[in-house]
């Protein structure tokens, strides 16, 4: 089995979990006040990792053991590996204007793209949050406080925006299935959204925990299955798209805001790491569904 990484936000470095054993080990960042925020790994094994504070991305060869870092010129949120040698980002707080862009790895070269929305009208930001890819090249963000969905074609460097359902729902981390279905989780409207590409439209289920606070999403690679962590329930929920119904999965400890969640392609394992809510230790857990 694989060993899993986390990103270590506050303490400004970078751990590495062996699940065979249970140990974990530190990668220390040698930029100060790193503040890694989001994580990606190449099919060579490299680590590319946003630096906040620092408003760069950071590549580590862990063959070599070494970090070369790029300045991005904006705090980043979310990260995504995309054709070519692009590594996608999106700025955070970026406003007026509101901005994704991309590294070329090759190069070391950022190219920016501004998107074509206002600030918020008391001037602030949308609040950029999450980002991720379909299986047709087409790059998917949301806006946490502008509660939108933005499709962005890099072929043709063209934006299209649509404003979710309910307003102020708080889109935070989606996930694109392989049919390019969009799955949304509403934050603040205790909903999971589906977006279809094809008639660009919305559903949306609301979650059978009431105030979940949903948080994070992502599409099982074999059973089609949408896991959805939460920040308040203390659990993880699955939902099968072809019945429309929700299971709920406890976690093993309470206080458990779930910020991150990934799926092992290899074993199906479902991975979540979460934080304070309030002050606990942080911890990883494990689910597999026999």
């Amino acid at each position: 089995m694989g060993n899993i990484l986390i990103t270590g936000m506050m303490t400004h470095q970078m751990y590495t979990l062996d699940p065979d054993d249970g140990t974990f080990s530190t990668t220390p960042i040698p930029t100060s006040v790193a503040n890694p925020r989001a994580l990606a790994i190449s099919e060579t094994g490299d680590w590319w990792v946003l630096l906040g504070f620092p408003r760069k991305i950071a590549r580590y060869t862990p063959a070599t053991d070494t970090w070369r870092d790029f300045d991005i010129g904006m705090y980043p949120h979310s990260i995504v590996l995309g054709e070519g040698g692009k590594v996608w980002f999106n700025g955070h707080f970026t406003k007026n204007p509101e901005q994704i862009g991309y590294l070329d790895a090759h190069t070391g070269q950022v190219k920016t793209y501004d998107v074509p929305v206002d600030p918020m009208p008391d001037g602030g930001s949308t609040i950029p949050y999450g980002l991720r890819q379909g299986p047709d090249g087409t790059l998917w963000a949301t806006q946490l406080v502008g509660g939108r969905l933005i499709r962005f074609d890099p072929a043709a460097e063209t934006f299209t925006l649509y404003a979710l359902p309910t307003p102020y729902s708080g889109p935070r981390r989606p996930a694109v299935g392989p049919d390019g279905t969009v799955w949304i989780p509403e934050y603040a409207n205790n909903r999971l959204a589906r977006f279809d590409p094809a008639s660009e439209t919305f559903t949306e289920y609301e979650l059978p925990v009431p105030n979940a606070l949903p948080y994070i999403v992502r599409v099982h690679p074999t059973t089609g299955w949408i896991w959805i962590a939460t920040a308040a329930a203390d659990a993880v929920l699955r939902f099968d798209p072809q019945t429309e119904h929700f299971v709920v999965h406890p976690l093993p400890t309470q206080s458990a805001l779930v910020r991150h969640m990934e799926i092992d392609e290899r074993t199906g394992a479902v991975w979540v790491a979460y934080g304070n809510s309030p002050a606990v230790s942080p911890k990883l857990a494990r689910i597999e569904v026999l």
